[in-house]
């Protein structure tokens, strides 16, 4: 299970959102200036009867089923990356590469990992790309130790040439591909 809370476009929680110990990450949605517009395509048939895609625009998207689909939408490249990964590789993830979030919120606590959490944002605002880099990243002990930019260079030099397998409890090694 990966429980996702919702922000505002300010970047703090949305009013309708949960809070709990149990929120991973937060994305955005409704309930601040402006909501999230989702797009999506209608069938239909042009002046030859051909079938054409119509394409709908929907503003009224919100709530945490927007959030929730977002980070769904982050979590389908990871796994395309690194289709070996558990879903408590992709939380784990998803925790490490999130943006904290409403700084000044005071519900920021520092685990025994030393991660931060807050009630109101797990882990702080979904970064699909950092998220996507890190599945692609050769060792969870490496992502820990690594700079966001460390973690860029390897996605690019190493991107298609890495197998990943699982070794024992989220150990992983890399395997160049033969």
């Amino acid at each position: 299970t990966i429980a996702v809370g919702a922000v505002t476009d300010g970047g703090v929680r949305a009013p309708y959102s949960e809070r709990g110990a149990n929120l991973v990450v937060v994305a955005p949605s409704s309930g601040g200036a402006s909501d999230v517009l989702t797009t999506s395509f209608a069938l239909g048939v042009d002046q030859d009867d051909n079938p054409i895609r119509i394409p709908e625009y929907d503003p009224g998207f919100t709530g945490t089923s927007a959030s929730a689909a977002l980070v769904s939408g982050v979590v389908a490249p990871m796994l395309a990356e690194n289709p070996a990964l558990t879903w408590r590789d992709v939380q784990d993830i998803l925790i490490r590469t999130a943006v904290k979030v409403d700084p000044a919120d005071v519900g920021w606590l520092t685990n025994g990992a030393g991660l931060e959490f807050n009630q109101n944002s797990g882990a702080g605002l979904v970064n699909a790309q950092a998220a996507v880099i890190a599945a692609l990243a050769a060792s969870f002990e490496m992502l820990v130790n690594s700079s966001y930019e460390d973690l860029a260079m390897i996605a690019r030099k190493f991107k298609g040439e890495i197998k990943y397998h699982t070794m024992h409890a989220n150990t992983w090694v890399k395997q160049l591909a033969q």
